[in-house]
């Protein structure tokens, strides 16, 4: 265990430079133990932690990323399941031998990429794992198809670098500005569009950058002149129903409609390289970060 000065002390002879797993003074005495006393139990104990190194040298690889993302049905509910049921589950029965250790559940996901039909995640690593990269694939075109109907949306309705707004009636900042078209849209958040689980939540996503109109060509504006601030609420795929029922929050600068509207080529000029295709680094680089976010693994960004 390293301590304060980063050098790494033994627990068992207290010595710097090595821990208790490579400590010579305890390797000597076990060997010593070994022909004086082969029961010892600090040689049953060193031996059996050779032999589950041994076992996981030799096994069989185990993906991380199958073992976090599995489908898994507990003991109690398998039990009360049908055979077509279960079936219809896609999952098989675990065993005490079950390779991922967890005695709770009895159905796990069966493996229908690699044509094993056993239990997933064995036999391969998260690098190589085809589950992982047809994860990837599908949130890709997810967020893609998402994009490509917020490009036609800003599109249709001018929304983009140099359309004025006017902001909602219950928000703070329309108390401080309620003059239609004192801010202007300067800048678009590309990365934070497609990614929205449902659209109520762009309601108060800060999407879009708005500077006062007096401050445009200033390099450093005043205080309080730059906000960050949503998508016109009149633009939103949103029935009235969604309206009424959607959580809007009076401290988020939320855009209610556009003032004057960008044209479609400051718009189209303003879309960064790949971003309508998911395929940005950004856009990828958030994916990963997404499906890699409970897997316990050395290698999430690779």
């Amino acid at each position: 265990m390293g301590n304060y000065s980063g050098t790494t002390r033994c627990g068992y002879c207290g010595e710097s430079g090595h821990n208790k797993a490579g400590c010579p003074k305890l390797k000597a005495r076990i060997e010593r133990l070994r022909e004086e006393e082969p029961n010892n139990y600090m040689v049953r104990r060193e031996d059996e932690k050779a032999a589950k190194r041994t076992a996981r040298a030799t096994g069989k690889r185990v993906c991380a990323y199958c073992q976090c993302h599995r489908k898994t049905i507990d003991r109690w509910d398998w039990n009360n399941l049908s055979e077509s049921e279960r079936d219809d589950s896609g999952c098989m029965e675990a065993t005490a031998k079950d390779r991922w250790g967890d005695m709770e559940t009895m159905g796990i996901e069966r493996d229908t990429i690699y044509g094993t039909d056993g239990e997933r995640g064995v036999g391969h690593s998260i690098r190589a794992c085809k589950y992982r990269k047809a994860d990837i694939a599908e949130r890709t075109s997810e967020i893609k198809c998402s994009r490509v109907n917020h490009m036609k949306r800003m599109i249709d309705n001018g929304i983009g670098p140099g359309a004025t707004v006017v902001f909602a009636d219950d928000t703070r900042v329309h108390s401080e500005h309620s003059t239609p078209g004192a801010f202007a849209i300067t800048a678009i958040h590309w990365h934070h569009l497609g990614l929205e689980a449902a659209e109520s939540a762009l309601l108060n996503r800060e999407v879009m950058t708005a500077t006062h109109v007096t401050q445009l060509f200033n390099p450093r504006p005043e205080y309080g002149m730059v906000k960050n601030v949503t998508l016109p609420a009149n633009t939103l795929n949103l029935t009235e129903d969604d309206l009424v029922t959607a959580y809007r929050s009076s401290y988020t600068d939320r855009v209610a409609a556009l003032h004057t509207r960008a044209t479609e080529a400051k718009i189209r000029a303003s879309i960064p390289f790949g971003w309508a295709d998911a395929a940005d680094d950004k856009t990828q680089e958030q994916i990963m970060d997404t499906l890699m976010a409970d897997v316990k693994s050395r290698s999430k960004k690779k």
